[in-house]
């Protein structure tokens, strides 16, 4: 018999450390809020039916919800500090009679790439009612049961609580050096011989990996010699000064343009960026394992040129890094007195030939790439949806990176490297975010309306006569002129879709099969109506403003209104055929 009370406790637990909400999950499972509430309370179970699912959507085993264990492991990462892998599911699976009690080594938790720095266990867990973190160095034991004491979160600043010294070849502990500089109260620790001085056993390069909590948990901090560690503003966080040269610059980044088969700024930033570090991708497949083949969003009701943004009504981005075995690194408005903690971070990441996606570079708030920087950093090098008339104007035609102009509003970056899911698991991941992002009826901020809700809304506004016989013609040409950027990115988004849905098939055989291209075949469907639609529309620029009337007319909008509900009930169809296949996995 299950006890509902610890089942409860335990879906609210894993919910919370998902960063999940009761809503969210809900959405995700297709059930009411009120239901995961009631789990939660222990007045009901969740159906036998939903359990897979769940389980799924909290990343553990069914067992691991019906049968919570007094020992958990809530969060677990092997770390070098620059590379981290989630060994989470692993180590749960090493728990016996609420203990565990292990040397930390590649073949008792996994293998790693190989690298000159130590390796970190970092294990957040709970015992009992307790939340504990722990943190063992590589070839040291691990020990947890029941009744282990760990570090608690610390909520006043951080607390640096172990630091080594040295790499793989030869280290040594340094906590009474740190409890030594504490009495200064340095801003950065600069790493050199001096304040930590190199063991004469080496000659490679040596490390200063510093573990700390803080209000958040555990954490770790790691820098080369010759580099610094440095404290936040907030003094709440220790973050990597890399060594900055004069110029720094990652070759062979792609040029970005529109109307090359990549009309979503986002995924076709990703997707060269990707190719940068050596992933072979196609932006078909981003787009697909992502998510945002399915996506439609409409501004409503102000029309506005940012419903396009492959990220502005829902997080794609998330997914997408998983698919490639990355975590992404998101800096959101970042206040100008972080500044320059955050452009140390694009630093890093490109002198580690990581490229980074940022938003509004250049001219229009769309996606691009920081490709290199110059002047110590202080100028960022680009990739932008809006270099060609520069390069054909006025370089002559040669290609080049060019300077951003702007700091951008949106930062991500590539963030730890991780194993990928397998091919069969991002198709899946892919048409459950499908049948999410396309139910999302609530209004999203500022306005946003996306999946069903959005064709709904942007159809009404098509067939408002009034909308437009009240409009003057500057604003007339402005509904035309985003009418046809949307229909753009919808064309090009289902275009991804049928053809991601059509290039899974194989990965699967018999019913399964033959269900990924029926739902592909859907998607293709609805790509030729509204690529139909899409080619009767102009572009014009503003000085065309007057003639907006007499190309687009009241037949052309009704058409597309009326394409938008054929596109509705394809969608439907797509989504019922996923639940099917969903089902039977």
């Amino acid at each position: 018999m299950f006890d509902m009370k610890k089942v409860g406790d335990q879906i609210a637990l894993l919910r919370k450390e998902k960063g999940l909400t009761q809503d969210k999950l809900a959405e995700s499972l297709s059930v009411s809020s009120q239901a995961v509430s009631k789990w939660e309370n222990g007045h009901t179970l969740p159906e036998t039916s939903l359990l897979p699912l769940l389980a799924k959507q909290l990343d553990c085993s069914i067992d691991t919800i019906l049968m919570p264990s007094e020992l958990q492991i809530l969060d677990a990462s092997f770390t070098d500090g620059f590379t981290g892998y989630n060994v989470t599911n692993r180590l749960n699976k090493l728990i016996d009679n609420n203990k565990i009690d292990i040397l930390v080594t590649e073949q008792t938790i996994r293998q790693v790439a190989d690298s000159e720095r130590l390796w970190f266990l970092i294990v957040k867990y709970k015992n009992n009612e307790d939340i504990s973190y722990s943190c063992t160095k590589q070839s040291d034991n691990l020990s947890l049961n029941s009744e282990s004491n760990g570090l608690a979160a610390f909520q006043n600043g951080l607390n640096i609580i172990d630091a080594y010294y040295g790499n793989k070849e030869c280290s040594y502990r340094v906590m009474n050096k740190i409890e030594h500089y504490k009495f200064f109260q340095w801003g950065k620790y600069s790493v050199n011989h001096e304040t930590f001085p190199s063991n004469p056993a080496t000659s490679k390069p040596e490390y200063l990996s510093v573990l700390y909590m803080n209000d958040g948990g555990l954490h770790i901090a790691v820098c080369e010699e010759g580099e610094n560690l440095v404290y936040t503003i907030d003094r709440r966080n220790l973050y990597r000064e890399p060594f900055t040269s004069e110029r720094k610059v990652i070759e062979g980044v792609e040029a970005l343009q529109w109307g090359t088969g990549m009309d979503c700024s986002w995924a076709g930033a990703l997707t060269v960026a990707l190719r940068a570090i050596g992933q072979d991708t196609t932006y078909e497949k981003v787009m697909g394992v992502s998510g945002a083949c399915y996506r439609l969003a409409f501004s409503h009701p102000r029309w506005d040129y940012s419903s396009v943004d492959g990220l502005v009504a829902y997080d794609y981005a998330t997914p997408a890094y998983k698919a490639f075995g990355y975590k992404p690194i998101f800096a959101e408005r970042v206040d100008k007195k972080y500044r320059e903690d955050e452009r140390n971070n694009i630093i890093n990441s490109l002198n580690f030939n990581k490229p980074v996606l940022a938003i509004n570079l250049r001219v229009a708030p769309e996606w691009g790439i920081i490709t290199g920087y110059q002047d110590v950093g202080k100028t960022f090098l680009c990739r932008t949806y809006y270099d060609r008339e520069v390069i054909d104007k006025e370089l002559g035609g040669v290609d080049q990176y060019l300077k951003a102009d702007n700091w951008p509003f949106i930062i991500t970056h590539f963030g730890c490297k991780t194993t990928p899911p397998s091919d069969k698991e991002n198709l899946m991941n892919s048409l459950r975010i499908m049948i999410d992002c396309n139910n999302v009826s609530e209004k999203r901020r500022c306005g946003y309306f996306i999946g069903y809700k959005a064709y709904e809304i942007w159809g009404a506004d098509l067939r408002n006569e009034d909308l437009f016989a009240n409009a003057d013609d500057n604003t007339y040409w402005r509904y035309s002129s985003v009418n046809h950027f949307c229909m753009m990115a919808l064309v090009d988004a289902r275009r991804c879709a049928y053809k991601y849905l059509a290039d899974s098939a194989d990965l699967f055989t018999g019913r399964d099969k033959d269900i990924v291209l029926e739902v592909s075949d859907q998607y293709r469907r609805i790509y030729e109506m509204a690529d139909g639609i899409y080619k009767n529309l102009r572009d014009l620029c503003p000085s065309q403003a007057s003639e907006a009337r007499k190309l687009w007319t009241k037949e052309i909008r009704e058409a597309q209104a009326d394409m938008f509900v054929n596109a509705v009930d394809l969608e439907k169809q797509a989504e019922k055929l996923a639940k099917e296949f969903l089902e039977g996995k």
